[in-house]
This record gives structure tokens, sequence and C-alpha cells, in this order.
């Protein structure tokens, strides 16, 4: 990381942090169940991986441009 941390940075870690520890504790990064979309946190849902489904990239944090 280059350059001072700010509460961005801290909010980004906890998001990224908790959606870890979620899927080491369940299996799904949003702390869900089911396929319901159930979220934790604050995260939304997170679909499992499908073969042939199309791809998706998930977020964390502000967009970067």
């Amino acid at each position: 990381m280059l350059g001072p941390v700010d509460e961005s940075d801290r909010a980004l870690a906890r998001a990224f942090g908790g959606a870890l520890a979620s899927f080491v504790a369940t299996g799904r990064p949003d702390g869900g169940e089911g396929g319901d979309g159930g979220s934790e946190e604050g995260r939304g849902p997170w679909r499992p991986y499908e073969p042939g489904a199309a791809a998706s990239v998930r977020g964390f944090g502000p967009p970067v441009h």
C-alpha cells in the first residue's frame, strides 16, 4: 500500500476480511446458507459457482477509476 491509511482503507479491509471469515466458516462469502441471497454485515448476495454461467466480478469498497 502506498500513502497514508484512511477510513476508506479500513472499511475495505473490514469488508474483505468479513467476507473471507464468512467463507472460511460457512463456505459462502456472504454468510448465507442457501441460494436465497442472504447476507450478513451488508454484504450482498454471492452466487455460487455454476459451470457455464456468465462470469461476474465481486467488488469491495468504492469503485476505482
